[in-house]
């Protein structure tokens, strides 16, 4: 991150760009830099793939609400969407890392700011099919992987939902026809995997539909695909059942 606000400033571009919190010292809340960069992703990714998939907020055009904590202004805000988001105050290793991964989710942890900043929308739509395919291709051979124990299955569940972000944020940019193709190759590569409810989610999103407050889908198997938890994760809940 050091690098990429040393290369901005080198560019003259004062941007938004948030940090990597680790759970175990995150303190509650965020900066306002945070609540600049989701204004930045809600505005960029309005009508996306991304945007339905994780229901981000339409925009941040109410006046900002600011606390200033340890000598930081932090936005109020945006933590309160946060922890509404993720169904939990924090306080808990498990339930802060769901906040945090909230807080990546709306601001796609930087890739919206560098996006819409460096004006390459138009080079990603021509990338973003090759790249998705890519990212999705990491994403089934990661979760491939057999895990020695559980808690290696959650490090590498976490992994894979941080990846499947990148994956559905370069999605968001590809033509309609190449998003279902996406969709269909990963649902038959996904069946009998931990990742099939994952795969069936993407595939109600972009048939119109949405996922419930607890990120499932009312009449089908599908999940919204996070990496956080509290409990059980349902994507091992799947394989254990299977």
């Amino acid at each position: 991150m050091s690098e990429l606000r040393t290369l901005a400033k080198q560019a003259g571009l004062k941007l938004p760009l948030v940090e990597e919190v680790a759970a175990d010292i995150f303190m509650g809340t965020f900066t306002t830099t945070w609540r600049d960069a989701a204004a930045v992703a809600s505005r960029l990714l309005a009508g996306t793939l991304y945007a339905h998939y994780y229901d981000l907020p339409a925009d941040w055009s109410e006046p900002s609400k600011t606390v200033l904590r340890w000598g930081k202004r932090t936005a109020a805000d945006f933590t309160a969407v946060c922890r509404t988001r993720a169904g939990t105050p924090g306080g808990s290793v498990a339930a802060n890392g769901m906040l945090l991964e909230q807080s990546q989710i709306l601001t796609t942890h930087n890739l919206a700011v560098l996006v819409d900043a460096l004006d390459l929308t138009g080079e990603l739509r021509e990338r973003a099919p090759q790249l998705a395919e890519h990212t999705f291709g990491w994403i089934r051979r990661r979760l491939g992987q057999r895990a020695s124990h559980r808690h290696a299955a959650l490090i590498q569940l976490k992994n894979a939902a941080y990846a499947w972000r990148q994956a559905l944020f370069l999605l968001s940019f590809c033509e309609p026809a190449a998003q279902f193709a996406h969709a269909e190759r990963l649902i038959d590569q996904a069946r009998g995997t931990v990742l099939e409810p994952a795969a069936d989610g993407l595939r109600h999103v972009l048939h119109g539909g949405r996922f419930t407050a607890t990120g499932t889908v009312r009449r089908g198997a599908g999940v919204r695909f996070l990496g956080w938890t509290e409990g059980t994760h349902p994507l091992l809940a799947h394989s254990s059942r299977g």
